[in-house]
């Protein structure tokens, strides 16, 4: 995962200044809401925040790609979901 950390330092952090559309801005705001909650000592946080720049990035300039994520989420949407399925509890989870 730590690809995702490299790949993600060499480009510049996606922002709704620098991109475009409505979609591409909701997923600034899932990242901007994951990394509020993911502690900031968290050893996956900068691995989380390569792969939200990541795909970010990617969709905002590739539609080939941005069609499927998009197409993804959706399906996501209509199925049942269990939360907090783990038996131990997450100390880098912020509530």
């Amino acid at each position: 995962m730590k690809i995702f950390e490299l790949v993600a330092s060499t480009m510049p952090k996606p922002t709704k200044e620098n991109t475009y559309g409505h979609n591409i801005h909701n997923l600034i705001d899932l990242r901007d809401w994951h990394l509020s909650h993911e502690a900031e000592n968290s050893p996956r946080r900068k691995t989380y925040e390569g792969m939200w720049n990541y795909t970010i990035v990617k969709c905002n300039f590739d539609n080939f790609h941005a069609d499927r994520l998009y197409a993804i989420l959706k399906k996501a949407r209509e199925m049942e979901w269990e939360y907090r399925a783990g038996k131990h509890p997450d100390d880098w989870w912020e509530e």
